[in-house]
């Protein structure tokens, strides 16, 4: 017999006895809301880590607001409870803090999920073991930019449009690798910023528009060949590319 793998979402929060307000909009149908607003000043780390999801609409977004930890809104094929499909579990202690969306409960089914992130904190993000996703992932509005373990990572068939827009904030090193059929990539860098993007080698990369970057032998493109902090390095090993870098 074969077990549908459904959706799990489950944030553990360690942050020392710090407040948190959280919402809940919906406990029946196929539109579920949560929304987090905490002291984030003590909040040390946030790993955000989406795993085993399929066919489902994924979009990561930022807004301009300190006070803001996230606004999570999910969407289910058909109608059912959020214990049918996923669930939500917030705790904490020490500053850490970890969001794991995991498919691998019942049979209902996750048609999108949509996450804002605020722009106070640390997020580190990673999208692994997937399948079919449709996702569109933008850095911008004040984003505060830092990990090298990567501070994103994607690894998921279908499709990926990725963004790092100038008003980020990285602090010494943001490392991205990227994983997916086709993706579309946009790199504008804030000033006094520096960047690389290694492809592989079995990348069919198309770059439209180039300003600033120079290609550096071994399919990398770099912003200088000595590179100063804070940088953000890219890897790329989607099957198709079409990028478009600015300094």
């Amino acid at each position: 017999m074969n077990k549908r793998a459904a959706f799990v979402v489950a944030i553990v929060i360690v942050v020392g006895g710090s407040a948190a307000a959280v919402s809940v909009f919906q406990l029946y149908g196929t539109e579920f809301h949560y929304e987090a607003r905490m002291a984030n000043d003590s909040i040390n780390s946030f790993l955000l880590s989406f795993e085993n999801m399929a066919d489902c609409n994924l979009t990561i977004g930022y807004i301009d607001d300190p006070l803001l930890t996230y606004s999570l809104d999910i969407s289910l094929y058909e109608p059912g409870t959020p214990g049918s499909a996923f669930t939500v579990n917030l705790k904490g202690s020490s500053g850490k803090y970890r969001l794991l969306l995991n498919d691998d409960i019942s049979d209902k089914r996750i048609k999108s999920v949509n996450l804002l992130l605020g722009s106070a904190i640390n997020y580190t993000i990673h999208v692994i073991s997937s399948t079919n996703l449709n996702s569109t992932i933008i850095f911008s509005n004040n984003a505060y930019l830092s990990g090298a373990m990567p501070g994103f990572k994607y690894d998921a068939s279908g499709t990926l449009r990725f963004g790092l827009d100038e008003d980020v904030r990285p602090n010494w090193l943001f490392f991205v690798t990227i994983d997916s059929d086709v993706t579309a990539i946009y790199i504008d860098l804030p000033d006094g910023v520096d960047g690389e993007i290694a492809f592989s080698s079995l990348t069919d990369y198309l770059l439209v528009d180039v300003d600033g970057w120079a290609y550096r032998g071994d399919y990398t493109y770099s912003t200088a060949v000595e590179l100063t902090a804070p940088v953000v390095r890219i890897g790329v090993s989607a099957n198709t590319a079409v990028v478009v870098l600015y300094d």
